[in-house]
């Protein structure tokens, strides 16, 4: 068994001690959504931190609360029924353009406030799953785009916002652009869709850009573009990236590090090279074993077995027990496993790892 060092829950870091790359830091978050049949644990003590430039890959299956975490950062996660019940998420802004440096308590704010709609799309932005759905039918693509811009650079003419539009979309692939800007978006295909909703997301420069499942519905060649794509551009802009995503290898192709999470907790964190070299909760090493592989030998995959727990149900344990081939009766079904560090950069949420 690997040899690690007990390690206590995280708390909450100060902005003194939080670190110079420091831009997000989410501690203890738990979101709740009260339905008719009961309330829904979403996220149930989520903890993690994305530094400046770098990138998180989060994984896990559907339900697990990988959307409602970024929706929740974002603040426009439904309330009701969703209610926000505890935790902190902090964003550090370093000081430019003469400001002092900050850091702001976004679940202080309101959502649909001033404050926080100077944050979205200019601090943190949004590639949706489905962008058919995120433009509005009404307005063209431009239009939706030149709003962004307006709305957090009002130093800028229309005229200078729908040349910058213009730009972005050029630099996100979008042939013969100056045509294009004009379109509505049930012109543009599928690809050409989700190029333009990520052109909207850059378009006031974000420090952070979430990335929730944007090639969900697009074919594997266009999927391979639009990941070349944001690689290229989060290089270029200097910005995080939190890639959200079932496929564990789009995540290790994207990702620096990765987080796995089920059932609104977090089973796994470390390096993408250590989580690929070594993944170490029995749940990350299911995931491994579902994945198809093109080498050696043709295996039968082996799903996971079980079925994933209600969410109206309290988890007196560990979320994954019923489902756990290593599971220690008496102590997984009854206690809550603590974050144990194995490494400087990796940790786990597993019994098996104590000392």
């Amino acid at each position: 068994m690997t040899t690690i060092d007990a390690m206590s829950p995280p708390q909450p870091s100060s902005t003194s001690d939080a670190g110079s790359d420091l831009l997000i830091e989410v501690r203890d978050l738990r979101v709740h959504f009260h339905l008719y049949e009961g309330v829904a644990r979403a996220l149930n003590g989520v903890d993690f931190e994305i530094r400046q430039g770098r990138s998180l890959g989060v994984i896990g299956e559907s339900g697990c609360g990988k959307s409602v975490t970024a929706q929740t950062i974002m603040r426009i996660v439904p309330v009701p029924p969703a209610k926000i019940v505890g935790g902190e998420i902090l964003l550090h802004l370093s000081g430019e353009n003469g400001r002092a440096p900050e850091a702001i308590h976004i679940l202080d704010l309101d959502a649909s406030g001033e404050k926080m709609r100077s944050i979205r799309w200019k601090e943190i932005a949004m590639v949706f799953q489905e962008p058919m759905t995120s433009f509005s039918p009404l307005f063209t693509i431009g239009n939706q785009i030149i709003e962004a811009i307006l709305l957090h650079m009002p130093h800028l003419s229309q005229r200078e916002a729908r040349e910058r539009t213009i730009e972005m979309l050029n630099r996100v692939g979008i042939p013969q652009p100056r045509r294009l800007v004009d379109a509505y978006p049930h012109q543009l295909s599928g690809g050409m869709r989700q190029r333009a909703m990520i052109a909207m997301a850059l378009s006031c420069n974000p420090k952070l850009l979430i990335a929730d499942e944007p090639t969900t519905a697009l074919d594997v060649t266009i999927e391979a573009q639009i990941l070349e794509l944001l690689k290229s551009l989060q290089e270029e802009f200097g910005m995080a990236l939190m890639y959200i995503s079932h496929d564990l290898a789009v995540v290790g192709e994207m990702s620096d590090e990765i987080m796995v999470m089920y059932l609104g907790m977090v089973m796994e964190r470390a390096t993408t090279e250590e989580l690929f070299a070594q993944p170490l909760h029995p749940y990350t090493q299911a995931l491994w074993r579902s994945i198809p592989r093109i080498e050696g030998d043709l295996e039968r995959l082996l799903p996971i077995a079980g079925t994933l727990p209600s969410p109206y149900a309290e988890q007196r344990g560990c979320p994954f027990f019923s489902r756990c081939e290593h599971r220690i009766r008496g102590l997984c079904d009854t206690q809550r496993p603590p974050m144990f560090r194995v490494s400087p950069t990796h940790q786990v949420s597993c019994f098996l790892y104590q000392t």
